[in-house]
């Protein structure tokens, strides 16, 4: 976008979700799940200030190193955002209240963090429910092996076998009970402290994980990084510079743009599509003392090395978002491992409870609940490394304008 000599008067920053609360729960409301949506909208009706959303989400992030719950790391811009920054470069561009939109950004960080234990909760649910069968099926086994046993069909050894991989299957719905219940204390953390409003909500719920219609994605414009808080605030810096009156030798345009795509791998462009290169990207008019504003601002103490501290952060921004569309695409790869398993499954040619048939339906039984287990936790993943995209991005995106694999239908 051009900006004029007056930066504060024509340069406008791109905030996520054009600065509105309504636009950022239209746009989670796309994974068609209500309950996801309210729950995001309780958590940034809780907590509306960077301070109340830094604190909020620390303390459903201990929660979750209590219970053993694995989190995604947040984004560079996040750390920064709530003063936990890990490298050089976050440390040396601190963002203050002046440099970024606090409330817009904090409500960025407060829905992902209420997506990613939503997306963790509904997976471990339905992982609950596979852990559930599986302990009814192995109590079946060992009850038909003690009559068995009994009346010498089968030996002791078979008998204490199957005990121990029942008490091993009970001992793991336990855990993963555990692990929802913690989420659930998690996510109340985050929705204002009413466990019972959000264990309510939960119960309306789908039983689905939900799936962003975009959730194979796996590029995005270069531009969208511009919302990241981090960029912004560098980005106004540099439009400050360009504009300097003091500087004014000539007519000039400074531009400051984002252009080409954000992916993994060149091959996943079509038509030749160019990759991303980012600005300032200066334009200049004749002038005649043959001398332009270019040439003095570039000059400028300073100006080099904040055009260098840009470029360090877009590069950042554009390997975090890099590392998440590669996940996705990974897991798009399993994807196709566990559907090619699922045609393969033995049948349920028996669902007898006598010792003879036992072998084989264990066996049956084992190969679908591992496929199930892996088609789960493939979906869970996905839509996480997608929120993470959200993340690093910054917000969200445009998703007619992004690019999808082709494996998007197995999703």
């Amino acid at each position: 976008m051009p900006i004029d000599d007056d930066v504060f008067g024509s340069w406008q920053p791109l905030l996520p979700h054009q600065g509105k609360l309504s636009d950022l729960l239209t746009w989670w409301s796309t994974l068609g799940d209500p309950s996801l949506t309210s729950l995001i909208e309780l958590a940034l009706r809780a907590s509306p200030t960077p301070n109340s959303a830094s604190a909020t989400i620390t303390k459903a992030r201990a929660l979750q190193r209590d219970g053993n719950i694995i989190a995604f790391p947040a984004a560079s811009w996040e750390r920064k955002l709530f003063g936990e920054p890990h490298t050089a470069e976050e440390i040396a561009t601190p963002l203050t209240d002046e440099s970024f939109d606090g409330e817009n950004d904090c409500q960025v960080s407060l829905a992902a963090e209420v997506a990613d234990h939503y997306i963790r909760y509904k997976s471990s649910v339905l992982l609950a429910n596979i852990h559930m069968r599986d302990v009814v099926s192995r109590q079946k086994t060992v009850r038909a092996l003690e009559r068995a046993a009994a009346s010498g069909l089968a030996s002791p050894q078979d008998l204490v076998l199957a005990r121990g991989r029942a008490a091993e299957s009970s001992s793991a719905l336990v855990e993963q009970r555990t692990l929802s219940r913690n989420l659930v204390r998690a996510m109340a953390q985050l929705a204002g402290g009413n466990e019972d409003g959000v264990r309510l909500i939960l119960t309306r719920g789908k039983r689905r994980i939900p799936l962003p219609k975009d959730v194979a994605i796996i590029a995005i414009p270069a531009a969208t990084l511009r919302q990241r808080p981090d960029i912004r605030a560098l980005e106004k810096k540099l439009a400050a510079a360009l504009s300097d009156s003091s500087h004014a030798e000539a007519d000039i345009e400074p531009y400051l743009n984002l252009s080409g795509w954000v992916t993994f791998s060149t091959s996943a462009l079509a038509g030749g599509a160019p990759l991303w290169s980012f600005g300032p990207a200066l334009r200049t008019a004749p002038v005649e003392k043959g001398e332009s504003r270019v040439a003095v601002v570039s000059t400028a103490p300073g100006f080099a090395a904040l055009v260098a501290l840009y470029k360090l952060t877009v590069l950042n921004a554009v390997a975090e978002t890099e590392a998440a569309l590669l996940r996705i695409d990974a897991i798009c790869g399993r994807v196709i491992t566990a559907r090619a398993e699922e045609r393969y499954l033995p049948g349920a040619t028996s669902t007898g409870t006598d010792a003879a048939n036992l072998p084989e339906r264990e066996t049956s039984s084992c190969a679908a609940e591992k496929v199930e287990f892996e088609l789960i936790h493939n979906c869970r993943d996905a839509v996480r490394c997608w929120i993470a995209v959200y993340r690093t991005s910054g917000g969200g995106w445009d998703a007619n304008l992004t690019l999808l694999s082709t494996l998007q239908p197995l999703m």
